[in-house]
């Protein structure tokens, strides 16, 4: 059976801390066979802090219980992001790469990491794919890409190496093309052109987005 982290973002009225469990329910409703663990956790809209101690913080409680878990059963890591939450992921992966454990999936929604997958690190972790959902009215990704060094812009731009858009690029919820294990799509763009930072979970759309994400995930 597939496990899967929800990390949502920070709980400052900035996005919406509940998508976790609203999913899940979503998921229950349509019988899919997967269990999804929901992180919780607090930080404030201050980016600096977040980044030194809030983050890394998580990070390494969420790979200490992940490692526990593989213990028990070993069984292939998904983890879904949105926002802050996606940097927490980042933590996490890094700190699991050192002890040798590979992402299968890594989706990050309306992410603030770093958009070039070399600066980020994301070219280089044990990911075999990375899909961000991304929108070029996240104003929120826009602004954090200002805070130097610290954060990124990926959520309102798309994966990038070099200076040029890499990957896949995609119109919303369309289905990823089936050529797995072409390099190319290790990085895959959902390409929202009116969604903004947390639209995705708006009640209007957020179960298109759920069964988008499902069918990401491979369910």
């Amino acid at each position: 059976m597939k496990r899967c982290h929800l990390i949502h973002g920070i709980n400052e009225g900035l996005t919406n801390p509940s998508w976790p469990w609203e999913l899940t329910s979503y998921s229950l409703e349509k019988n899919i066979n997967v269990i999804f663990q929901s992180e919780h956790y607090w930080a404030t809209a201050m980016p600096v802090w977040n980044h030194f101690i809030t983050n890394p913080k998580y990070g390494k409680a969420l790979t200490k219980r992940e490692i526990l878990f593989q213990e028990r059963q070993k069984s292939p890591i998904y983890i879904v992001a949105h926002s802050n939450g996606t940097n927490i992921a980042m933590h996490m992966i890094r700190n699991l790469a050192k002890e040798g454990f590979e992402i299968e999936k890594f989706i990050l929604i309306g992410s603030t990491v770093e958009s070039d997958v070399e600066k980020s690190g994301l070219a280089d972790l044990p990911i075999k794919q990375c899909i961000a959902y991304c929108s070029p009215k996240d104003v929120v990704a826009k602004y954090l890409n200002k805070v130097p060094k610290f954060y990124g812009s990926l959520g309102a731009q798309g994966f990038y190496r070099n200076g040029k858009q890499t990957g896949v690029k995609l119109r919303e919820f369309s289905p990823i093309p089936n050529e797995w294990g072409n390099e190319k799509q290790k990085f895959v763009t959902r390409w929202f052109p009116d969604f903004g930072h947390s639209f995705y979970f708006d009640k209007k759309v957020s179960d298109l987005t759920f069964d988008c994400l499902l069918k990401d995930l491979g369910v």
